[in-house]
């Protein structure tokens, strides 16, 4: 077998909110075509750790690095346009919820298509 293609490689990773420490120690290795699941109760740090990854939350230590880049220090618009995001599911957070029913697709194309993209 030829080796793997690593996408997402996380080492010790510490994350707080000011004198919070929030994670500790987090160790996540996953390569190309493999899909990965993050399971915990409320305020185990899953959000958390999403929210480091791509820079909303201060690392403490550790190493967080897409495809061989090292996003440890890079700030949030830096590290979005890479291909990595946190997008909430819920209808609790659509801001329109009546809209959706009624609206069967959103725009496709031109600049509103980041914001109100949907899929039917």
């Amino acid at each position: 077998m030829g080796q793997r293609e690593t996408v997402l490689d996380i080492s010790g990773l510490h994350s707080s909110y000011g004198m919070i420490k929030a994670i500790k120690d987090i160790n996540i290795h996953v390569d190309k075509g493999e899909l990965v699941s993050l399971l915990g109760a409320n305020g185990a740090g899953k959000s958390t750790l999403l929210k480091s990854i791509i820079g909303m939350v201060h690392i403490e230590s550790g190493s967080v690095k897409y495809q061989g880049e090292e996003l440890v220090g890079r700030k949030s618009h830096e590290i979005i346009p890479m291909g990595i995001s946190i997008v909430r599911r819920g209808a609790r957070y659509s801001p329109m919820p009546r809209l959706w029913k009624t609206w069967p697709s959103a725009p496709t194309q031109g600049p509103q298509t980041r914001r109100w993209t949907r899929k039917s």
